[in-house]
């Protein structure tokens, strides 16, 4: 079975919380949130999440080129 298949999107982007640039950034905000949405993944509702602590454009589009990732690797 593939690792990936057993983790949810929050899990799956926090692996990225060591790396540089924009998903590191992202997944640095997410283990900063405890309110992030934990589960059913929902991109709605990770991006409500963002906005509702003042994200801009750039870090939504990293969400959803996040998303993108995350749902072709399953």
């Amino acid at each position: 079975m593939d690792y990936q298949q057993d983790r949810n999107f929050r899990a799956w982007l926090l692996s990225y919380a060591q790396i540089h640039g924009t998903l590191g950034d992202l997944a640095r905000s997410v283990l900063d949130d405890p309110s992030w949405p934990q589960g059913p993944d929902d991109l709605e509702r990770c991006r409500a999440r963002l906005l509702e602590r003042g994200a801009d454009t750039d870090a939504v589009d990293t969400l959803e080129e996040a998303w993108e990732r995350y749902r072709r690797g399953r």
